[in-house]
């Protein structure tokens, strides 16, 4: 009869029986995977996996594993987790993944885990020690369950390019759960009340805003100053702010695509702006990320005759300003909301104007993304369809918008309620009558 091997080499693989004491144990395996030495301390750099089963099963686990570590790079199993944090940040510029203020979040977040494993070499990580490592983050800086999702995703990126550039053969994070975001519950929408008094007070501020550049601009006149030929003109930002306001709880926008939107994106024919395009923090122009968020929304006829209004007075500010000695021209890829010079409006600057401003109107807690909250909690409140409310906030889905404002939808359940009650105790209706829900006020 065949003596059966001790060891057995398959390539880069091999399998050596279990001994205890002195003794095989039975059915018990050592699979070894060479990956090379290391450069560093000059020691072989393997693989061991213990298995229990068959020789037969332990033979194809051994080929198995041998195939998965020959794409590896030796090189790079030795690198750091830091090292390939590093690496992998290059990357994303390089390719222009993100913009610079995503990226400056990415990196933040990354900190907090190389704090913890940054030295260890990517290729010794495990479940475990990704586990360990989010749970030390989590204790020493006291994050929130929606940042630690965040944290958590960034590091499962990073670990996938791991894998990409064969410096591991499998994602440690596959076989994890991420952490739950927390439910928003502080989001505040305004009331009808509040949206007519808010309403009330931007128009007011938006008039006196013109009649103050006015001002300003008659005593210039009578001072004898230069009307033109300035590198830039003092109230066109307060102006476009205001008008950017007025605008975003018109139309439920976000920021960026309020504040990135062009002359020719506005369709004053049809009362309409066309959002093709964002205005990130990092003041640069992004398309959408995704095809849902670039749409065609219908104004209410008061702000298109405002923003009609604005376009005609920002043509002739515009012309007071020069660049490089020539006048600056309104052309349908101007901004319609500009800064003092005439271009993009800074989106930092914007929030500084706004944390302003809200104090002085009486909502000194309203956030800007809560203008587009309150839209589309009004719109659900007063019976729009739930596609209708996804499409105009350029959700990707209606569930997305569900999660976010489930809460508006009962708004109607008190006639629903009053509805059925007729159904049952009511007179029967005239045949051809329909009864219909009342929106709520």
């Amino acid at each position: 009869m065949a003596k059966t091997k001790n060891r057995e080499s398959y390539g880069n693989g091999s399998v050596t029986q279990v001994k205890k004491n002195g003794e095989v144990v039975k059915d018990t395996w050592r699979v070894c995977v060479t990956l090379g030495t290391d450069p560093t301390t000059g020691k072989r750099k393997k693989v061991q996996r213990v298995f229990h089963g068959s020789l037969t099963d332990a033979r194809k686990l051994a080929k198995q594993l041998s195939d998965e570590y020959a794409a590896i790079d030796v090189a790079k199993a030795h690198d750091t987790f830091s090292a390939v944090v590093s690496d992998w940040y290059s990357s994303m510029e390089t390719n222009n993944a993100a913009t610079p203020a995503t990226l400056k979040q990415y990196r933040s977040r990354l900190q907090y885990v190389e704090d913890v494993i940054g030295a260890r070499k990517v290729a010794t990580l495990k479940q475990t020690d990704i586990e360990k490592a989010l749970k030390a983050v989590k204790e020493r800086h006291d994050l929130s369950n929606t940042s630690m999702n965040k944290v958590f995703q960034v590091v499962r990126r990073v670990l996938a390019y791991a894998v990409n550039v064969g410096a591991i053969v499998r994602n440690p994070t596959d076989g994890m759960t991420a952490p739950k975001i927390d439910k928003v519950v502080t989001r505040r929408s305004l009331t009808t009340d509040e949206i007519a008094q808010f309403g009330k007070c931007l128009d007011r501020d938006i008039r006196e805003a013109y009649e103050e550049y006015d001002a300003k601009e008659s005593r210039r006149a009578n001072w004898g100053r230069d009307m033109f030929g300035r590198t830039a003109l003092r109230g066109l930002s307060g102006l476009s702010n205001l008008l950017a306001v007025r605008l975003l709880l018109a139309s439920g926008m976000r920021r960026g695509e309020a504040l990135g939107l062009t002359w020719e994106n506005v369709d004053f024919a049809n009362g309409q702006v066309h959002i093709r395009q964002t205005l990130t923090a990092a003041v640069e122009i992004r398309v959408p990320k995704t095809g849902a968020g670039v749409r065609s929304l219908y104004i209410d006829s008061q702000t298109m005759a405002q923003l009609k209004a604005w376009k005609a007075f920002q043509r002739d500010a515009l012309r007071l300003i020069q660049r490089e000695g020539v006048a600056v021209t309104q052309t349908d890829a101007t901004p319609v909301f500009c800064n003092d010079l005439g271009d993009w409006n800074d989106p930092t600057k914007f929030d500084r104007w706004w944390r302003g401003y809200r104090e002085g109107i009486g909502f000194p807690d309203l956030k800007v993304h809560e203008l587009r909250h309150s839209q589309a909690t009004q719109l659900l409140a007063h019976g729009a369809d739930i596609k209708t409310v996804q499409s105009r906030l350029g959700h990707a889905s209606a569930s997305l918008t569900l999660n976010q404002y489930a809460h508006a939808v009962p708004a109607n359940d008190r006639t629903a309620a009053d509805l059925m009650g007729t159904l049952f105790n009511g007179p029967a209706k005239p045949k051809g009558e329909v009864v219909q829900l009342q929106k709520t006020a």
